[in-house]
C-alpha cells in the first residue's frame, strides 16, 4: 500500500517510532498532507520529550507563529534552561515585544522569575534598552519594579549603566524604585552614571532630589571622585552645582582633585580648584599639582 494511502493514525504511529526530532521533521516534509498531519505532532514531541526547548528558540528569535504553535502544543512557559532563563526572560532580553505579549497573555508566566544571575525579565529588558518590552512588563502591574540581582543591582541600575535614559524615566515614574540604593560594591546609580560619564541620566537622577551626591562606595569613593578620576568635566560641573564635597577622601586618602590631576585632566582640576579644592597631601605624600607635573615630565 502506498504511504499516502495510510490513514492518519498509522502515519502518526510511524512518527512515534522515529528516533529524533530531525527524522520526524524530515518525514513531515515529504508532502503537504504529511506536513499537515505531523506538524502538530512535531511540536508536541518537542514539548513532551525535549522539555519545550523549541520555545526558547522561538522566543530568542522573535518567531511569533512558532511561539503560538508551541503554546498550543502545551509548552511549559515557566520552564527554565541551564542558566535559569525562561522563554519570557529570553524574549525580554532580545526585545521581542510580540512574543513577550504572547507569553504574558497565557496568564501562566512568572513575570519576576530570576535566572542564575538573579536577573528578572524586567532587569534584562532595562539593561538592554528594550523600551517597548519594559513598558509592556510594567503595564501588567504585576512585575516587581526594583528587584536586586546577584550583584545587588536593580533594573534602574541596569538602565542607568546602559545610558538608557527613557527607560530610567519609565522606572522613576513608577514611584516604586529606591533611587539611592547601593549594590554589592557600595555604589549607587548616581555613582555609576558619574563614573561612566552619562550626563543625561545623571541629571535625571539628580532632579529627583532623592540622591545623596556624596554617597561613598566600598572604596570610599563618591560620584564626584569617579567623575573627576575619569575626566568627565560635564558631570563634575553638575555635581558641583549640587553641592558635592570637593575635599572628600577615599580609602587611599585621595581627593577628587588628586584623582583628576593623576589622570592629567586639567579642565577637571581647574573646575575643582574654582570650587575651593586644595592640594592637601594624600597618604603617599603626593599632592594633586605635583602629580600633574610628574606625569608631564
Amino acid at each position: 500500500m502506498p504511504l499516502l494511502d495510510l490513514v492518519n493514525e498509522l502515519l502518526l504511529s510511524i512518527s512515534e517510532n522515529l528516533d529524533s526530532e530531525r527524522d520526524i521533521n524530515a518525514f513531515s516534509q515529504i508532502n503537504k498532507r504529511l506536513h499537515n498531519v505531523l506538524n502538530t505532532y512535531l511540536y508536541r514531541h518537542n514539548v513532551q520529550l525535549l522539555e519545550s526547548s523549541g520555545l526558547w528558540w522561538a522566543a530568542q528569535h522573535g518567531q511569533e507563529a512558532t511561539t503560538r504553535k508551541f503554546l498550543e502544543g502545551g509548552a511549559d512557559v515557566k520552564a527554565k534552561d541551564l542558566f535559569g532563563w525562561t522563554p519570557l526572560s529570553r524574549a525580554a532580553h532580545d526585545g521581542h515585544g510580540t512574543v513577550v505579549k504572547l507569553l504574558l497573555d497565557t496568564g501562566m508566566v512568572d513575570v519576576d522569575s530570576k535566572d542564575s544571575y538573579g536577573q528578572t525579565p524586567l532587569s534584562w529588558a532595562a539593561g538592554n534598552g528594550r523600551e517597548a518590552v519594559v513598558k509592556r512588563l510594567l503595564d501588567t502591574r504585576k512585575v516587581e519594579v526594583d528587584p536586586k540581582d546577584s550583584y545587588g543591582q536593580t533594573p534602574l541600575y541596569r538602565a542607568a549603566h546602559g545610558e538608557h535614559d527613557t527607560i530610567v524615566k519609565l522606572l522613576l515614574d513608577t514611584g516604586k524604585v529606591d533611587v539611592d540604593s547601593k549594590d554589592s560594591y557600595g555604589r549607587t546609580q548616581l555613582s555609576w552614571a558619574a563614573g561612566d560619564g552619562h550626563d543625561v541620566v545623571l541629571k535625571r537622577l539628580l532632579d529627583t532630589g532623592k540622591v545623596d551626591v556624596d554617597s561613598k562606595d566600598s572604596d570610599g569613593r563618591t560620584p564626584l571622585s569617579w567623575a573627576a578620576g575619569n575626566g568627565h568635566d560635564t558631570i563634575v560641573k553638575l555635581l558641583l552645582n549640587k553641592g558635592a564635597n570637593v575635599e572628600t577622601k577615599d580609602k587611599n586618602s585621595q581627593t577628587p582633585l588628586f584623582l583628576a590631576a593623576e589622570g592629567g585632566y586639567e579642565v577637571v582640576e581647574q573646575l575643582l580648584r574654582m570650587r575651593g579644592a586644595s592640594s592637601t597631601e594624600d597618604l603617599y605624600g603626593l599632592v594633586g599639582l605635583y602629580t600633574l607635573w610628574s606625569l608631564s615630565t
